[in-house]
């Protein structure tokens, strides 16, 4: 976008304007810089596996609900009766036991109380 002199129409981050267009492309200028478009913002936030999270954090505190979690990774999230989206179990499925035992082990560190870290 060309802009003429005295032009004080604010640009986005791509160079263009949005203003008025409903175009949620390129994030706006601020005083720090770039800020993400609310767009953005809430598909991220939907794309984010917070039942992975869940069963994550039950698991590293229930041994019980971590051995099922080893042996039947969509047993545990329904015994927990944590629901999950298709990619959550497909990206669960995925992981590998070593790796698995590794984020348990990470979130009951993360969870336990300072003294016992």
């Amino acid at each position: 976008m060309t802009r003429s002199p005295g032009d004080e129409t604010p640009l986005s981050m791509d160079g263009e304007d949005h203003r008025g267009t409903g175009n949620p492309v390129g994030p706006a200028l601020t005083i720090v810089g770039g800020q993400p478009s609310p767009m953005r913002l809430a598909l991220a936030d939907q794309q984010r596996p917070s039942g992975i999270e869940a069963l994550l954090r039950a698991a590293a505190s229930n041994p019980d609900l971590k051995g099922t979690l080893l042996e039947d990774r969509v047993a545990a999230a329904a015994r927990a009766g944590i629901e999950m989206t298709p990619s959550e179990h497909d990206a669960l499925a995925s992981i590998s036991d070593g790796v698995l035992i590794a984020m348990l082990d990470a979130v009951a560190r993360q969870t336990a109380p300072k003294g016992d870290r």
